[in-house]
């Protein structure tokens, strides 16, 4: 965030403050520290875990509607509306971890993990497309065409998948090579 502030000041491109790796190490390191010390979390009450989880999902709402992917001069808003995502991806994560609940593993979260790759790759792609199709200003318009451009970006990463990655993974079995180790 700071690093993202700086750059703004110093008149930086929005491009780079958005897609710049150096500019997404606060979502990155959250994600890793969440990794390294999952097993060290204190574990949370189901009362505190649906706290969390909705506390992060309102984040990420709210940031998602005033948040707007066009190119264009970088605000304050784009800095702490970042740092908004990443916190409240954290606390969604953080709520998700160690739950039995069927919503967090049933059969549709695992089919968005096989297309996560694609999801990836492709959501700037989904959002982009519903954002030229509908030109939406802010607020709820910009919230629901960002939605359509999340269902537009599962799309994509399904086809990507079936299309794309799936004759890969069968060509990369095919030409595996399993060195045997000396008995």
């Amino acid at each position: 965030t700071v690093c993202r502030i700086g750059f703004m000041l110093a008149g930086w491109s929005g491009g780079f403050i958005y897609y710049g790796s150096v500019c997404r190490c606060d979502s990155l390191a959250l994600g890793i520290l969440l990794a390294l010390f999952a097993d060290r979390l204190p574990r949370l009450t189901r009362s505190m875990r649906w706290l969390l989880l909705a506390g992060g999902l309102l984040g990420w709402v709210a940031s998602s509607a005033w948040l707007n992917e066009q190119p264009g001069p970088v605000d304050i808003r784009m800095v702490l509306g970042r740092l908004i995502v990443s916190l409240a991806a954290g606390a969604i994560l953080y709520a998700c971890l160690h739950s039995r609940n069927k919503l967090v593993r049933g059969k549709w979260v695992v089919q968005l993990g096989k297309i996560s790759y694609g999801l990836y790759m492709l959501h700037l792609t989904g959002i982009l497309i519903m954002l030229s199709l509908f030109r939406p200003a802010w607020g709820w318009q910009l919230l629901a065409t960002k939605a359509l451009g999340f269902v537009m970006t599962v799309v994509l990463a399904m086809a990507s998948y079936r299309w794309v990655e799936t004759p890969f993974l069968r060509l990369k079995d095919k030409f595996a090579i399993v060195l045997s180790r000396p008995v």
